[in-house]
């Protein structure tokens, strides 16, 4: 039987309704009294929504709404939890902090037993509201303890990078206000300004574009700038003239900051230099970041441009870069293993190409599939990747009959929680963010080596559809979400309703039932008491009424055999007479009931038909 794949259209939307109407749920119930995940061992990765270190996987559980309550200690939702990777149901909140800051690109970091991380402001504004459109970092221990208010950096929409130094953690960022690059050093909390946007400077150099690139726990690089050279001083009496411009030279620097660099009191500029125009008169601009590479180029005074690709560690270390020849080809959506082995999706396809090489030696392709959003990795021999419709799939390379396999049946968050591999006890897990209806925002993860199940979705009598089993959730669910859920669960029958009729679906016993009422009284019945306090007396009714209508409907289903009946021998009809007489007061006391024209209308009338015609032929 076809199983129902595209999602309710409105659930989300009656789902966001729900969980801003529950307002009253206390999501942490207990005390905070910190984590027994202490033994975390030595750090192995660092950044996006999920870090590891030798014992445990961290991740941010779910996404929180900014504005909800963000003491520590109470939040649930968007806190850091832990999984022990020794046994993987063991799960903890490690810091009670809500994690907001919106540069999806950063994430959190981990060094020497603490987490630094960008979380919403919990002060008072000086109207006496909360300031929770602020962006304050944080470091807490691994222990949940020891945490402490590094600064206040302004807007949650700051850019940032966490990266380690040789002496500290420094917290890169941009200062739009002041529109500067800043950096600023947590064990000494002195902070430089890196390069600073300012053509009234007394000095000859001036911030241009930028871009923070991807930070690993042995990256030190946080961020590469342009940087405009001027010809000549400020000259203020020439400012006020409003459409005086400071002269510029015909040609720029482009800077990569490490962090720990010091400020250079000529330039009054941190970093170093790793790319000079003066000798060729050339302008380079920054294009792109695609994880650990960075790619640039370099127009002369008379228009010809050379486009250039680095690792960015290498150019810092000592100014290596290659030329590229295809740079059409670079964007954020592509998977580049080297400058000769970079995957693109172009019409339908999925190619591998060569940055440096000649297209009609090295372009190929590698997949054949049509709804690619974003390429993500390469494992073994398949390529995995973002679809159109935001859920994870697969495909096997170089292999033209091969099935695409959804690894996840949930659509994903698209920005904050960009689905990360991890790699535990020698097995590869996709960690996600459900965004579905059901999801709610929160954390899962799946084993990718799962056997693959197949599904005819269109009773052809073949499989067309491949997927993997059913994830794992892997966080703890808030009150608040908790009750939202089991309130949504019931709220979305109606949507499934088809002209007012409740679909009913048999099992193997020949027994009438409907999954999602069945899913909704689960999540009900799983609801502890005072989470059942905050689900309304209306809502319990509705279910009520969708269980009655089911339970009625199994006792009209028994008199289906009254289709044909004048063709039946004598002791089929003797029984069909039994068995009406058998629920003939159970379906009048219904009849009776206050709720019966609408609890009867849930029911298709081919089975209310049934004990009309028993009734006909007996009464």
């Amino acid at each position: 039987m076809k199983k129902l794949f595209a999602k309710i259209i409105g659930c989300t939307l009656a789902l966001g309704i729900l969980f801003t109407g529950l307002v009253g749920c206390k999501d942490n119930e207990d005390e905070w009294k910190g984590t027994g995940f202490t033994n975390w061992g030595a750090t192995q990765s660092v950044g996006g929504f999920v870090a590891e270190t030798e014992n445990y996987v961290y991740y941010i559980n779910g996404i929180a709404d900014s504005e909800s309550n963000n003491k520590f200690g109470e939040p649930v939702k968007g806190t850091l939890m832990a999984l022990d990777k020794k046994d993987m149901t063991k799960t903890e909140i490690v810091v009670p902090q809500m994690f907001t800051a919106t540069d999806y690109n950063a994430g959190i970091f981990i060094d020497g037993g603490y987490v630094y991380y960008g979380t919403s402001n919990t002060e008072k504004q000086s109207d006496g509201n909360v300031a929770f459109n602020e962006l304050v970092f944080m470091r807490a221990s691994l222990k949940g303890d020891n945490h402490e208010v590094l600064f206040n950096a302004g807007d949650l929409d700051t850019e940032y990078r966490i990266v380690k130094g040789d002496d500290a953690v420094y917290i890169v960022y941009y200062d739009d206000e002041d529109t500067a690059i800043k950096s600023f050093n947590c064990s000494t909390k002195e902070e430089i300004v890196v390069a600073k946007q300012d053509a009234e400077t007394d000095k000859n150099y001036s911030l241009g574009g930028y871009k923070f690139v991807k930070v690993d726990k042995d990256d030190e690089v946080a961020v590469m700038f342009e940087v405009t050279v001027y010809a000549e001083p400020y000259i203020e009496e020439k400012a006020e003239d409003e459409d005086y411009q400071r002269l510029t030279e015909s040609y720029n620097l482009i800077y990569a900051y490490s962090a720990g660099d010091a400020v250079n009191g000529d330039t009054g500029i941190a970093g170093k230099v790793v790319y000079n125009g003066k000798d060729k008169k050339e302008t380079a601009t920054i294009t792109a970041t695609v994880d650990e590479y960075v790619f640039f180029s370099a127009t002369t005074v008379n228009s010809n441009t050379t486009n250039y690709g680095a690792k960015v560690n290498d150019l810092y270390a000592n100014g290596e870069k290659v030329e590229i020849v295809n740079d059409t080809y670079v964007s954020s959506s592509m998977i580049i293993e080297s400058f000769e082995s970079v995957y693109i999706y172009s019409d339908s396809k999925i190619y591998k190409v060569s940055l440096t090489g000649d297209d009609k030696t090295t372009k190929k392709v590698v997949a054949l599939v049509d709804d690619v959003s974003v390429l993500y990795a390469v494992i073994g021999n398949d390529i995995y990747y973002r679809t159109t419709a935001t859920e994870v799939a697969r495909i096997e390379l170089n292999n033209e009959k091969a099935d695409k396999v959804y690894v996840t049946g949930d659509l994903i968050a698209t920005s904050w929680y960009a689905p990360e591999f991890v790699t535990i006890n020698e097995k590869t897990y996709l960690f996600y963010n459900d965004s579905s209806t059901f999801g709610a925002g929160y954390t899962k993860y799946i084993d990718i080596a799962s056997e693959v199940v197949g599904e005819d979705t269109d009773d052809d009598g073949e499989n067309d559809r491949f997927a993997l089993p059913e994830s794992t959730f892997v966080g703890k669910y808030s009150a608040t979400d908790r009750v939202a859920l089991a309130t949504a669960r019931v709220a979305v029958i109606e949507n499934s309703l088809t002209v007012g009729v409740l679909p009913m679906e048999k099992d193997e016993n020949g027994k009438l039932y409907n999954q999602e009422v069945i899913d909704a009284r689960k999540a009900y019945d799983n609801l502890s008491e005072s989470d059942k306090e905050n689900f309304t007396e209306e809502t319990l009714a509705q279910l009520e009424k969708y269980e009655k209508a089911i339970q009625m409907a199994n006792e009209y289903i028994k008199l289906e055999g009254m289709r044909g009946y004048e063709n039946k021998n004598t002791n089929e009809q003797t029984q069909l007479k039994n068995t009406y007489f058998a629920i003939k007061d159970t379906i009048i006391e219904f009849i009776k009931s206050e709720d019966f024209d609408e609890i009867s209308a849930y029911i298709d009338k081919n089975v209310k038909w049934y004990f009309t015609e028993a009734y006909n032929e007996f009464e």
